[in-house]
């Protein structure tokens, strides 16, 4: 961790984030290799995860409160979602919404949500463990989304 306040250095020189750039919500999806997270801010461009801290603290987001955050896992077959779905729920998620969509490999949709701090290393753990969970249920775990708390 000593290299974080370089590294928030290199990224802020960059100019990858401007000065005049609010956000209200932010993203967390992987891609990529297993175990890399990409969070994205709405904003044009995509920060990698080691600018993570950087993007929540320049938008005044307290990482460390607990609110609602949701997430996304998408699934070949309804029993696999089912299957899915009772793993979560047996570890204190709330389910959302079970929906089919209209998505070609995996159309069974499921929103699931519990309330959560976001610093990095609970939120990391958590969503390898999700994306492990979706796996062995032959789905997909697809991210998870939350509103920036300030106080």
């Amino acid at each position: 961790m000593k290299l974080l306040p370089l590294l928030l250095l290199l990224v802020s020189s960059l100019g990858v984030f401007s000065q005049e750039e609010t956000w209200d919500v932010y993203l967390a999806d992987y891609k990529g290799k297993p175990g890399s997270t990409v969070i994205n801010m709405g904003l044009k461009i995509v920060a990698p995860i080691s600018a993570y801290p950087y993007v929540l603290i320049r938008a005044g987001d307290k990482l460390e409160a607990h609110r609602k955050v949701d997430h996304w896992a998408y699934f070949k077959t309804a029993r696999e979602r089912d299957s899915f779905q009772a793993i979560v729920r047996a570890i204190g998620f709330t389910i959302e919404q079970a929906n089919k969509i209209k998505k070609d490999s995996m159309p069974f949709q499921l929103q699931f949500s519990r309330v959560d701090p976001v610093d990095l290393d609970p939120i990391s753990k958590l969503t390898t463990d999700l994306k492990k969970k979706a796996g062995a249920c032959h789905g997909e775990y697809d991210g998870w989304e939350t509103s920036v708390v300030k106080e």
